[in-house]
């Protein structure tokens, strides 16, 4: 059999979505030929340059069908950029064609150019054609306009209804998600749950680049920081501790958008937090380890949404991985399978004091405390996120769309 997997990302030294797909692809390569389209180049991402136009990382072969891993100059002209996808498309569809017997096209990307384009290609060789979606196609938040909320309901009934008819397959996290999706795609489409898959293998014999992190006493949040994420809820947490641990230092770690870093930069600056405070910005994947088995613990703040209600975040299961205490909200399914003070601490989704009297009992810890309660998180993790036990699952779900 032969899997090609669609991906619009950096690969294989990137971010959560190329740590994702490899923690399954290596599997799939054992059993079959997989191999990964980097359908476009990326922007500037740490590690992107070390990233090879064709390559084998893990066992599973990728290449960049453009010929680029990275835009070749920061001020390309938005006209090469579309040459550079076309290319992109056109050597991809040539490898997809040359390796369409008993083939699969999994797509890792939410661009319609990209469902459209597989699709048709998938329709014309007689190839299968699934997809993979770990969020809601929309993010719908209380205090929306009427006229928001329209354009998500003709969004929904018209685009989304008729996109996702044209899927062999679909694959997401979560029960909530497929619960969702569910009401959109053909009567005949196979659905798969694929939870979270975390590569323990990556927090095993980690080497400690960045000598500056063994010096410093430090809590961390690390992950994309969108506003659904509550980075200025641990900002504010993390103020009401800044007297009772004047050694404490919180590592905000992962990209942020332009607006959103300036405001959390002013709540920082207001609190008088800028020496203590560090925005790590975004590091490559294969260093996100050794910054999460530094800390003292990790944190996860999200409030309450329709998006973390339906999700399971991926830099969870990353965290417990890690076996340090994590600190979390009670949001959606979270709550099922951590037990505040056995495994983790719990706190209260949008409750400041809550978050920050579940950190300054985790700290006020003895370090054996902390020690047990970490391994104990790690062992949820093995239980819910082992990538080598899912992928085996979700390799038999793709091999039934063969049969």
């Amino acid at each position: 059999m032969n899997i090609h997997i669609v991906f619009r990302g950096p690969f294989p030294y990137g971010g959560v979505g190329a740590n994702r797909i490899l923690s399954y692809a290596k599997e799939f390569a054992k059993a079959h030929h997989t191999v990964i389209h980097c359908i476009q180049p990326t922007k500037n991402y740490p590690g992107s340059h070390d990233n090879r136009i064709v390559g084998k990382y893990q066992g599973v072969l990728y290449f960049y069908p453009s010929g680029h891993t990275v835009w070749p100059r920061l001020n390309t002209s938005y006209m090469a950029k579309i040459a550079f996808c076309i290319i992109g498309y056109f050597f991809s569809m040539k490898y997809i064609f040359r390796y369409r017997r008993n083939a699969v096209v999994y797509l890792y990307t939410r661009s319609f150019f990209d469902i459209l384009i597989y699709f048709l290609a998938s329709r014309f060789s007689g190839i299968k054609l699934v997809m993979e979606r770990s969020e809601l196609p929309y993010h719908l938040n209380n205090n929306d306009t009427i006229l928001r909320r329209l354009i998500i309901y003709i969004y929904l009934n018209a685009y989304i209804s008729l996109l996702y008819k044209l899927f062999d397959g679909l694959i997401v996290e979560t029960e909530s998600l497929l619960d969702f999706y569910k009401k959109y795609v053909r009567h005949n489409a196979k659905l798969y749950i694929l939870p979270n898959t975390i590569d323990f293998s990556r927090f095993e014999n980690v080497k400690i680049t960045y000598q500056d992190i063994t010096n410093v006493k430090y809590i961390a949040y690390a992950g994309n920081m969108s506003k659904y994420d509550g980075i200025d809820l641990l900002i504010e947490a993390f103020n009401l501790l800044k007297d009772k641990y004047p050694d404490l230092h919180l590592f905000l770690i992962g990209r942020c958008n332009e607006e959103l870093f300036r405001y959390y930069q002013e709540k920082v600056k207001s609190y008088n937090l800028d020496l203590k405070v560090r925005f790590v910005g975004q590091i490559p994947n294969t260093d996100v380890p050794q910054f999460l088995i530094s800390s003292i613990a990790l944190v996860l703040a999200s409030p309450v949404s329709i998006r973390n209600t339906v999700s399971l975040p991926y830099k969870l299961g990353e965290y417990l991985a890690s076996q340090r205490p994590v600190i979390v909200t009670g949001v959606g399914t979270i709550p099922k399978f951590l037990t505040d003070g056995l495994n983790s601490f719990v706190a209260e989704p949008g409750n400041v004091l809550s978050l920050y009297e579940k950190l300054n009992t985790c700290l006020s810890l003895p370090d054996e405390q902390r020690i047990r309660i970490g391994a104990e998180g790690k062992k949820i993790a093995y239980q819910l996120f082992d990538s080598i036990k899912y992928s085996n699952g979700l390799l038999q779900f793709i091999e039934s769309l063969i049969i």
